[in-house]
């Protein structure tokens, strides 16, 4: 069932769908030291909710805990000629899909969990 909410809506009472924002609390931790605000092109969280993984403009995939208040830890792996426009959890959370800009490439990535 949709409601309309005509105010801001408090994210403490209601469920969004899809993706989170490339800003807010839960995704603050996500830009790192050297990005300027516009270097995330997306990001996608674990269907476990425990992993946030994001797509930069340096061809980079970084997974970080979720959610990710501080830049530090994560783990970045590049492979991307360019930007990474798009990144899913597979169905499982055990594959990251990532897709390139001008490359035009399609990835994959097996998630290990330590």
């Amino acid at each position: 069932m949709l409601t309309r909410v005509p105010r801001i809506p408090d994210p403490d009472k209601y469920k969004f769908i899809g993706d989170p924002l490339l800003a807010g609390w839960e995704t603050r931790g996500i830009l790192q030291k050297e990005m300027d605000g516009t270097d995330i092109n997306d990001c996608a969280i674990s269907h476990d909710g425990q992993f946030i993984v994001a797509g930069d403009d340096f061809g980079h995939v970084r997974i970080h805990n979720f959610p990710v208040v501080l830049p530090e830890p994560n783990k970045a792996y590049g492979g991307h000629a360019e930007h990474v426009m798009n990144v899913k959890f597979g169905a499982n959370d055990s594959y990251i899909i990532s897709c390139g800009g001008a490359d035009m490439s399609i990835f994959q990535w097996k998630v290990t969990k330590h």
